[in-house]
């Protein structure tokens, strides 16, 4: 059993040591358990983790998830709230002891730090800074060897208190929580609680412990679970996001004259024909031949688009949006029906002597574009087709991905 030098100051017991009186008004204290001392600082932890996460959470729903989504905003992101963690491990170890004498941890553990001298006042703010900073030897002497680990050698050596380096060398101690000395007519402490009052404020105490512990539980659980949320493979049936409508509009500009550039090369278009098929049989009516026909059938083809520009320098551009049930059967029609199979929507089979032209058939999710090209001889024929083909099909390809 250890006492302060003076006859009247602070007995300080050993951890488990139950609490008895003793004569006069010496405060007497039990030394904190190293397993509530690892619980109180687990939950620093944890207070700091969820700080941490409450601050993450908008940053990752706003910049982790946006469509403009970088590594280096999501690097500055985790890089400011992290220090925005550190600041809170700072706060929490030398601001809260400082001003009420524990950490939230601490508080929830049922332990105090206090001045070694007196045993019920908490250290002051140079005090509570001068022990969380630096580590120290067991002669109380600020040491940077072997940080944490000599602290801790330090706690476990002291068999009675079990003190740490940091506790010598500014003079404080770990005890669990007690009633506070009620005070006098002066407003100093008078004697040790004891009594009906220091009942009273165990039990309270004990249930704002219990609250402050739920409140940790609870506050722990929202950002994991939001992140984990809107970040977890999606396993359910996916909802079925409404599409665009079914109109020309939606795939191809609606501008009856606009501009569309590849590279440096810009083209011009003007649109001569758009029509909509809502129906199957509006879909087999775009059919140029028998195999074309029994292809759309066999998918079972919903609807059709068929549309029609003009470039300025007099390429013809027939286009055609076919929808299916699903990408399955829109796949195999990709597969299947060449771009000669739908008929060239200015009207009649191409003819383009000693021109040139240029199709293909596309699909994205569940739908079928084909577009062709064809252009009767002129200066330059291949690169203008090819051109006048690429900035219609490919746009509107995109289209569809992105709706």
């Amino acid at each position: 059993m250890k006492t302060t030098p003076a006859s009247t100051g602070p007995l300080y017991v050993p951890a488990g040591t139950p609490r008895s009186p003793v004569p006069g008004d010496r405060t007497v204290r039990v030394a904190a358990s190293t397993r509530r001392r690892v619980i109180a600082r687990l939950l620093d932890m944890l207070v700091t983790l969820i700080l941490f996460m409450t601050a993450m959470t908008p940053a990752y729903a706003f910049i982790f998830l946006a469509p403009d989504a970088s590594p280096g905003k999501g690097m500055i992101a985790t890089i400011a709230s992290f220090w925005l963690a550190m600041a809170v491990w700072i706060a929490l170890r030398v601001r809260l002891v400082a001003r009420w004498g524990c950490t939230v941890g601490q508080r929830v553990a049922g332990i105090r730090v206090v001045r070694y001298e007196d045993g019920i006042s908490p250290p002051d703010r140079k005090q509570a800074r001068k022990r969380r900073f630096g580590s120290y030897d067991e002669g109380g002497r600020m040491t940077q060897v072997f940080w944490p680990f000599s602290d801790v050698w330090i706690h476990i050596r002291d068999k009675e208190l079990g003190r740490c380096g940091h506790d010598l060398n500014v003079g404080t101690i770990v005890v669990l929580a007690q009633a506070p000395p009620p005070k006098t007519g002066d407003g100093a402490p008078s004697a040790p609680a004891s009594g009906p009052h220091a009942q009273i404020w165990e039990r309270r105490e004990r249930i704002r412990r219990g609250l402050l512990a739920a409140l940790l539980a609870v506050l722990a659980v929202v950002p994991f679970a939001f992140i984990y949320t809107v970040s977890r493979p999606d396993t359910d049936e996916p909802v079925r996001k409404p599409e665009a409508a079914f109109e020309a509009d939606t795939f191809y500009p609606d501008e009856p004259r606009f501009e569309n550039q590849l590279g440096d090369r810009p083209v011009a278009y003007t649109r001569t024909a758009s029509r909509v098929l809502n129906s199957a049989a509006g879909c087999l009516a775009g059919a140029a031949g028998s195999r074309a026909r029994e292809v759309l059938e066999r998918a079972r083809c919903e609807g059709r688009i068929e549309i029609a520009f003009r470039t300025a320098d007099g390429v013809l551009v027939s286009g055609h949006v076919l929808r299916f049930p699903d990408e399955a059967a829109a796949a195999t029609v990709e597969r299947d029906l060449p771009h000669t199979g739908l008929r060239f929507v200015p009207g009649g089979p191409i003819r383009n002597p000693g021109g040139a032209s240029i199709g293909q058939v596309g699909h994205r999710k569940r739908y079928v574009v084909a577009t062709t090209a064809a252009s009767p001889e002129q200066k330059d024929v291949e690169r203008k087709v090819k051109d006048a083909f690429m900035l219609i099909h490919a746009p509107a390809l995109n289209v569809i991905i992105w709706s």
